[in-house]
């Protein structure tokens, strides 16, 4: 049986990347540019995303510590370690990432 704050803690880095996935939603296709609610959003996209990265960076200093011997995945961590690789998938912004690496690598 997992610990209670493990679960805990699983659970508030979902909560974090579903509120990061909504502010994204709110920039792209409900708020217009320069509006209250779209500066809010974005900024809430910028904590939530920081906040999402420190979580999963403790996450995985503490499962793949080497003082833990034995790594055993399974159950629910499997489960949310699959839905937050999932998440991350679908909070990259692939329009700005294609630009990017367009604009950084044409060398001619």
């Amino acid at each position: 049986m997992e610990n209670i704050y493990f679960r805990l803690f699983f659970q508030f880095n979902l909560i974090i990347k579903i509120v990061y996935l909504y502010s994204i939603f709110r920039i792209r296709f409900v708020d217009e540019k320069g509006t209250k609610s779209y500066i809010l959003f974005k900024k809430l996209k910028e904590i939530t995303h920081t906040i999402f990265f420190i979580v999963m960076a403790i996450l995985m200093l503490y499962l793949f510590s080497p003082m833990n011997k034995s790594v055993s995945i399974s159950g629910e961590t499997k489960l949310y370690l699959w839905i937050f690789a999932a998440m991350i998938l679908l909070g990259i912004d692939y329009d700005e990432l294609y630009h990017n690496s367009h604009l950084n690598f044409n060398i001619m």
